[in-house]
């Protein structure tokens, strides 16, 4: 079948179906290309169940101490914490005690 017939019935452009065949004769498949760079090591799926593990026991546990914990660097585990767990870090907020004049107002 055409290519242009092909983007017609599936009511795409016919670049992306142009791209797509090539990229299918190039790899044989339609997985991703390899991608370049070192793998991650650090945010892997066992890393996240113990630390998400460690941090319902223990909550005030400091980012710091969990990378020393599974010997990682202190920003893949911030990146695991905050990205992967989507955890934030907060400080409850003291106020002063209100005195009944101010409660009056």
């Amino acid at each position: 079948m055409a290519v242009v017939k092909i983007a017609k019935r599936l009511n795409v452009n016919r670049s992306v179906v142009w791209r797509t065949i090539k990229r299918f004769e190039e790899l044989g498949t339609m997985a991703d290309r390899p991608r370049s760079g070192h793998p991650v090591t650090a945010r892997t799926d066992s890393n996240r169940r113990n630390k998400r593990a460690a941090i319902r026991r223990n909550p005030r546990v400091s980012i710091r101490k969990l990378a020393k914990t599974a010997n990682i660097a202190t920003m893949s585990a911030w990146r695991l914490v905050r990205k992967d767990l989507n955890l934030r870090s907060y400080r409850g907020q003291k106020a002063h005690t209100l005195t009944p004049k101010m409660l009056q107002i």
